[in-house]
């Protein structure tokens, strides 16, 4: 008895809906996926490659650190105070 009383009152609400009103509660929590390109992911990988190889350049001492060549020029000192810990 109870669950045809909450159908009736259920039904009575959605009578006066619309059908996008409806759907809105069920669609609501689902976000939007956009498809990527396959060139994206391509470029994406190959950004990621690179940004490891100079890592491994940076941890080799082959190419200089960011962080020293700020230091070089004085921003250091200057921004973040001097490089005593």
């Amino acid at each position: 008895m109870s669950s045809r009383v909450l159908h009736t009152a259920s039904s009575l609400s959605r009578r006066n809906l619309c059908r996008t009103c409806l759907l809105r509660p069920i669609a609501a929590p689902h976000q939007h996926r956009r498809p990527l390109h396959l060139s994206t992911i391509a470029k994406r990988n190959a950004a990621q490659e690179a940004w490891d190889l100079k890592a491994e350049r940076i941890k080799n001492g082959e190419e200089p650190n960011l962080w020293n060549i700020f230091k070089e020029r004085g921003y250091i000192k200057d921004i973040a105070g001097y490089g005593r810990l």
